[in-house]
């Protein structure tokens, strides 16, 4: 009976343990301003993600951890259509720094999408 108390203690500590090691290793982040390349990369996962073109503003991540992505409204003739989107949603995005890379996570469904080659950094708290 002891043996199993100590079994069940040190099984605690080792998961308490990696938990904290994973917690500290997944920080939010913000895109670097001048990295055009990050921004290409990051619209392109994106449109992958959502299966749709997404318009992305120049500092899209650069001075907030999360973005919002809004339906585009409906067109004819340039003008806006009155009515509900249908089948379109809002979509929330947080971008994480995970050890030496950028992960996106897509809120709706918690899908952790990598972005290979861009450089994120942990923002300063003033």
């Amino acid at each position: 009976m002891p043996w199993r108390v100590s079994c069940i203690c040190l099984l605690s500590g080792v998961i308490a343990g990696c938990m904290q090691t994973r917690g500290h290793a997944r920080e939010p982040a913000v895109l670097r301003a001048e990295d055009v390349a990050s921004h290409a990369v990051l619209q392109a996962a994106l449109q992958r993600t959502l299966g749709r073109p997404v318009t992305l503003a120049p500092d899209a991540l650069v001075n907030d951890t999360q973005l919002v992505i809004e339906p585009v409204a409906a067109r004819v003739d340039g003008r806006r259509i009155g009515g509900r989107e249908m089948g379109a949603r809002v979509e929330r995005f947080t971008l994480w720094r995970v050890e030496d890379g950028c992960v996106l996570k897509r809120e709706s469904t918690g899908e952790s999408i990598e972005l290979p080659d861009v450089e994120c950094l942990v923002p300063t708290k003033s």
